[in-house]
């Protein structure tokens, strides 16, 4: 899954380029998905402006899905909803595990807004020393192809950074990949009688902390692969 948020002083500019690539990769026949922080889809608001924007996510999303999310959620709950190839996230600034596209920005902050190492390109008529400059969505599109991903946020140390916002400098520094994530390599499998249930890297950790988590309590627990096998229910008598 590749996920691109932005960085804006104006939300209308977020809104635009939100919209414009919507209707990019429906062009392309790539599925695109929105996902926005509730309240904080840029600086400032504008409410015709959302609800405009919220309707045509819905028409143009290839999977119709649009999420609003509150902030008892965090950013990696809310992902799992998404089947998309492609989503837009729009706020969550906070959280610096996949990139940005930079749109609306004066040149006299921009040095600070680029110094967190996230910025991967900028859209519209400003020009920005260090980055990818360009006025042309198709362009844009294609940046996100190549380089947008989304880190677990997990900050498990084992790509050898202490952060997951560390490693995903160092991937846009063109000093590793996405894949070489740990957590991308799902260490859970979940089988039934049916056959293999997939499960992505991000629920894939999220159940092996927890079950690691309640071993951990239990004498004679150990690191290591652990196998944990449930009989199917047996039918109630009558």
């Amino acid at each position: 899954m590749r996920v691109v948020g932005f960085l804006s002083h104006n939300v209308k500019d977020v809104h635009n380029v939100v919209l414009a690539l919507l209707n990019e990769f429906r062009h392309r026949n790539i599925s695109c998905g929105v996902l926005r922080e509730n309240g904080n889809a840029g600086h400032g608001r504008d409410e015709g402006s959302e609800l405009r924007l919220a309707q045509v996510e819905t028409e143009l999303s290839s999977d119709k899905l649009t999420i609003s999310l509150h902030g008892k959620y965090s950013l990696e709950d809310a992902l799992a909803f998404f089947t998309t190839d492609v989503v837009l996230a729009v706020g969550f600034e906070g959280n610096k595990t996949f990139p940005r596209i930079l749109t609306g920005y004066t040149e006299k902050i921009t040095p600070r807004v680029l110094r967190d190492g996230l910025v991967i390109c900028a859209y519209g008529k400003g020009k920005y020393w260090g980055i990818k400059n360009s006025k042309n969505i198709q362009q844009v599109a294609d940046i996100i192809l190549k380089q947008a991903f989304k880190l677990p946020n997990l900050d498990c140390g084992r790509c050898g950074c202490s952060t997951c916002y560390d490693f995903a400098r160092t991937i846009l520094a063109g000093d590793a990949a996405p894949a070489d994530c740990a957590s991308f390599n799902s260490v859970v499998r979940i089988r039934f009688d049916s056959g293999e249930l997939p499960v992505t890297p991000f629920v894939s950790a999220i159940i092996e902390k927890t079950i690691r988590g309640m071993l951990s309590s239990l004498k004679g627990y150990h690191s290591g692969p652990v196998e944990i096998a449930i009989p199917g229910c047996s039918p109630a008598r009558q």
